[in-house]
């Protein structure tokens, strides 16, 4: 379940965090309010390709953090086999950046 979303340099976004709680989450908003682009930042997180052109004006790097915690049995397993170690919580960071070193 996803329970956290940092946001920074993204867009128009200068820095922003979403805390969700356990449940049906919505968010709502006027046109330009940016719902879109906490759907983008979560795309990205999915594993959508990012572009620096979503980076905010003026700055080198962009970053999507999200947190999740109760992970699915399926996915605990995926990660114990890669060799994670699980805590029943995980971190997946995004950092895109102008030059073009994007990293996960």
């Amino acid at each position: 379940m996803l329970r956290e979303i940092r946001i920074k340099n993204f867009a128009v976004i200068d820095e922003v965090v979403l805390d969700l709680g356990s449940g049906l989450n919505i968010i709502t908003g006027e046109t330009g309010a940016g719902k879109s682009i906490i759907l983008n930042a979560l795309g990205l997180i999915a594993g959508e390709r990012g572009n620096s052109d979503i980076i905010r004006h003026q700055e080198d790097e962009a970053t999507v953090e999200a947190r999740f915690e109760t992970l699915p049995p399926a996915i605990e397993s995926r990660l114990q086999d890669a060799g994670v170690a699980t805590t029943g919580e995980l971190v997946i960071k995004r950092i895109l950046n102008r030059a073009g070193k994007n990293r996960i």
